[in-house]
């Protein structure tokens, strides 16, 4: 009576406590030294607490208590088991050491001695307390085996588990996992499945029962990982790699699972290697898997030094994302990629995202200057600001570039005058150039560029001791481009100097017809009455070929168009004519094709005949432009329209938005009969023909109704290139092209935004009250951060723009 009065007062106390007794036992409360050092609270020694809970199961108080002494109650714990006790008391003392993890160890020998007692639910607890104690559990490899390998067995699952946490004690009993690989529970499948997979080439001979395992269950991620990782060369391995790849473009689960495997379910090695090399080159697979296989890629060139070609050809992707991914896990190994750089500078020349290898680029500047110098001249903006940087960061007398590419690039006007000055003041200071190449350079920024370059240059020269005089005989110098340039520019820096004068009028009698085309420009820029009259004085008429020769120094100066025509080229005389070479000449050039298409429109100047021959021309473009202009003249309509049909089809997108702008130059009806082409342009998504095509299927609206279904397609899709011009096409369409243009008020295209604010405005003044349908989404536009938007969508509103 006694005792169970004193039970039940303890209960009730720690009871109340417990929430306490966890705080205390943390904050290291005093412990008193017993016998055996036991850690205590409230005055009682853990072996007394264990007596608590054995006495009474459900002693949460004292379960509390012993569960905050962690791995201090274990030696506690492990004396309670070595003394005898019955079955559920020893079940007990193993579910109270399993939390203690690898401080179980020393209890070992009695855990093993419940895994032979032939109760299932003791031999459970033990198991998972082996499980825990994991590699220092080493000696009870093979009694855990025995109680897998047993096929009356209930405890597979643990047994597994607890099994494969041993590491490399495991290994003897590989079989035995094989066997568990067609066991019915399927948790025991996987557990002996990563167990094998942690083997890796030594469970090789396990793969019978792999395959015997992919029979009867069918493919899974961890089948996937085990073969990678057991023997990645196998038949097995290789259609495991074909079923995931098969699966991930249709079943997220599988697509995530295998970017799992890549970006951390695989060690590195072999394996990760040529599983992240298959899945790049699998077709159809999503960009968040390739991101997954460059990362791959680049984890295992950080450990191996070796950097995959496929790893290369993942930054070449058209895809940005991916591109970025391959680029930053390069970045992440400088040291492997540094051998590569020129190979990666070219994949940045030829890249659809330069800027996502911008900074790859900058970290491993290309030892080849050329790569450089192309990027510099290149039309991409990105290009050219990563060379100019990369050339900013190169030591001046390291710098060896050719003078052909040094004043290639000096000249490029794109490029900030800063910074084309500051290369040409490294130019003065010491660039690996000789003497001549030196002054070459500089005489030829000096005539052909302008202000601060050319003064730094002609400063440069003057500092040399050359004055201006001596490089006027360059005009009849053996080079025919540096004869040109020094006349055109000379001339403009030198209009008043009468031996430029004289120069320029002596080049008139050169053999090359360039310079004479050339000197004629020149002179046609010399406003002055003096220089005009020096020009009269010469009492040369001009002839059909001097005149060819304008033509070409139009082509090459464009700004000299408009005076050329007028004061050279042809006068008042309506008779005179372009020769046929002249002609084919200047309608490959798309700076002089309109002022060509002006001409004809005159009518003389170019004769029909030409015209005929051209549209058979081998250049598709000279041959469209010529059809344009025959059409214009009422020429025949079959041979026009047969001509622009082939350029429809053409491959080049260039061709294609050549024939759209040929194409609109015929009537209504002529262009009816090209519909079936224009879709088919509009469908190639060219970046330059798709909004040619689009305008021009407007105006066929009235006669070819299916047109609408192709203008609303570009209207509901933002990546197509016309979708920016679709709200101009979306007024003529009724209710449902008011739809769109609605809609297109919030699409992610900013010019299609704008577009739709403006012609919702054009029609408002044109016809107020028209835009009703569309005045909750101006207002909305009113609202956006985009200043110009919501100035558009005030005026269509009737509202005050700011």
């Amino acid at each position: 009576m006694k005792r169970m009065h004193r039970r039940l007062a303890t209960v009730l106390v720690l009871g109340a406590l417990s929430i306490c007794a966890v705080a205390r036992a943390e904050e290291g409360i005093e412990e008193r030294a017993t016998e055996h050092a036991e850690p205590t609270y409230a005055d009682k020694p853990a072996s007394w607490w264990i007596a608590e809970i054995l006495d009474d199961v459900r002693n949460r108080a004292a379960r509390e208590v012993v569960r905050t002494m962690g791995a201090r109650a274990a030696p506690a714990l492990t004396r309670a088991l070595e003394a005898p006790h019955a079955r559920k008391e020893r079940i007990t003392l193993l579910g109270l050491l399993a939390p203690l993890k690898d401080a179980a160890a020393p209890a070992l020998p009695e855990i093993r001695k419940s895994l032979r007692s032939g109760n299932a639910t003791e031999v459970e607890a033990a198991l998972r307390v082996i499980a825990v104690v994991g590699d220092a559990a080493r000696p009870a490899a093979g009694e855990v085996a025995d109680i897998l390998a047993d096929e009356s067995s209930k405890g597979h699952r643990t047994a597994a588990v607890a099994l494969r946490g041993m590491g490399a004690a495991a290994l003897p009993y590989r079989s035995v996992f094989a066997d568990r690989l067609l066991d019915d529970d399927v948790r025991t499948r996987i557990t002996a499945l990563e167990a094998l997979a942690a083997f890796g080439d030594a469970a090789r001979d396990t793969l019978p029962q792999v395959e015997a395992h992919i029979r009867e269950f069918g493919f899974s991620p961890y089948i996937l990982r085990a073969t990678l990782l057991i023997d990645p060369g196998s038949e097995i391995a290789a259609e495991s790699i074909q079923d995931a790849l098969a699966r991930i473009s249709e079943d997220t689960y599988y697509a995530n699972a295998v970017q799992r495997l890549l970006t951390d379910g695989l060690p590195v090695g072999p394996a990760l290697r040529g599983f992240a090399e298959r899945v790049a080159r699998a077709p159809d697979v999503n960009t968040q898997t390739l991101n997954a296989s460059a990362r791959a890629l680049g984890r295992y060139a950080k450990e191996t030094g070796e950097i995959s070609e496929t790893l290369f050809a993942l930054l070449e992707s058209a895809d940005l994302a991916v591109a970025s991914t391959a680029a930053r896990a390069l970045q992440t190994n400088l040291d492997a990629a540094r051998p590569h750089a020129d190979r990666i500078g070219k994949a940045f020349l030829e890249s659809a995202h330069p800027r996502s290898i911008s900074n790859l680029m900058l970290a491993l500047i290309p030892t080849t200057t050329e790569i450089l110098v192309h990027a510099a001249m290149s039309d991409n903006d990105t290009l050219r600001n990563v060379a100019w940087r990369a050339l900013e960061r190169i030591d001046a007398k390291q710098l060896a570039i050719d003078p052909a590419q040094l004043r290639a690039v000096l000249f490029d006007t794109r490029v900030p005058e800063q910074k084309r000055w500051q290369l040409l003041n490294r130019l003065a200071n010491g660039l690996a150039l000789s003497d001549e190449a030196r002054r070459s350079v500089l005489i030829a920024v000096a005539l052909e560029l302008r202000g601060r370059l050319a003064t730094t240059a002609i400063w440069q020269l003057a500092r040399d001791g050359g004055p201006i005089e001596p490089l006027l005989p360059l005009m009849k110098s053996a080079d025919q481009d540096l004869a040109v340039l020094v006349i055109t520019e000379i001339t403009t820096l030198h209009h008043a100097n009468a031996s430029v004068r004289d120069a320029v009028l002596a080049a008139l009698r050169d053999k090359r017809p360039v310079v004479r085309a050339a000197a004629l420009a020149a002179l046609v820029t010399m406003t002055r009455a003096k220089l005009r009259g020096a020009l009269a004085s010469t009492r040369a008429p001009l002839t059909q070929e001097q005149r060819a020769d304008v033509w070409r120094a139009v082509g090459e100066k464009r700004e000299l168009a408009g005076d050329a025509l007028r004061f050279v080229l042809l006068g008042t005389d309506p008779a005179r004519e372009i020769p046929r070479s002249e002609v084919e000449w200047l309608l490959t050039d798309a700076r002089t094709w309109f002022l060509v298409a002006d001409v004809a429109k005159r009518g003389g100047y170019i004769s029909d005949e030409t015209l005929k021959e051209l549209i058979d021309a081998t250049d598709p473009i000279v041959a469209l432009r010529a059809a344009a202009l025959w059409s214009q003249r009422g020429g025949d309509a079959a041979t026009v329209l047969d001509r622009i049909k082939a350029g429809f089809d053409a491959d080049d997108d260039a061709v294609r938005r050549v024939a759209v702008i040929a194409a609109t130059t015929l009537t209504d009806e002529q262009l009816v009969q090209l519909g079936g082409g224009l879709l088919r342009v509009l469908d190639a998504r060219g970046r330059l023909s798709a909004h040619a095509a689009s305008a021009a299927l407007t105006r066929i609206l009235p006669w070819a109704p299916s047109v609408k279904q192709a203008l609303f397609a570009i209207a509901d899709d933002p990546e197509h290139p016309a979708h920016a011009s679709a709200p101009g096409c979306m007024v003529a369409l009724g209710d449902e092209g008011h739809e769109r243009l609605v809609a297109l008020l919030k699409s992610p295209v900013r010019d299609a935004r704008r577009n739709a604010a403006v012609s919702l405005l054009q029609m408002e003044s044109n016809q107020p009250g028209s835009i009703d349908f569309a005045l909750n989404g101006l207002r909305a536009m009113v609202k956006a951060d985009d200043l110009e938007l919501a100035d558009i969508a005030r005026q269509a509103l009737g509202e005050e723009t700011r």
